[in-house]
């Protein structure tokens, strides 16, 4: 079971979780990172629950590795910093984790049941 929370408070949004993970084959990470910066700098965290991992890499693995691909200029899933909004990054995660080029790594369709919740961004 995993406890995720996030307020909204004056300065800005404050996120926390527990840190015990579980992946599929039943084994338990004590010190699991549940919370991801996406990009540095942004203001715009993801929260991850569900299994800890999507076939060998963990969910904290796959979203950090999606960061560096939003902060990079060359690819084709950079966030331009002045003018992203969530609903871009809401879409880049959901193709990073559940489709498009995912489906290369066999990403996608060991996907099914695994939750993201949520995807916050705040000012800072």
């Amino acid at each position: 079971m995993t406890v995720i929370v996030s307020v909204k408070i004056n300065d800005g949004i404050v996120m926390a979780s527990d840190s015990a993970s579980t992946f599929t084959n039943t084994q338990v990470y004590d010190h699991a990172e549940k919370i991801v910066n996406l990009v540095k700098g942004l203001p715009i965290g993801a929260m991850a629950t569900g299994d800890g991992g999507i076939g060998s890499e963990s969910l904290t693995t796959l979203l950090k590795d999606l960061g560096k691909r939003l902060a990079d200029k060359q690819d084709s899933m950079y966030l331009d910093p002045s003018s992203y909004t969530m609903a871009d990054v809401a879409g880049r995660v959901h193709l990073r984790v559940f489709g498009g080029a995912t489906t290369a790594r066999g990403l996608a369709s060991s996907a099914a049941g695994r939750h993201l919740l949520p995807i916050t961004a705040g000012s800072c």
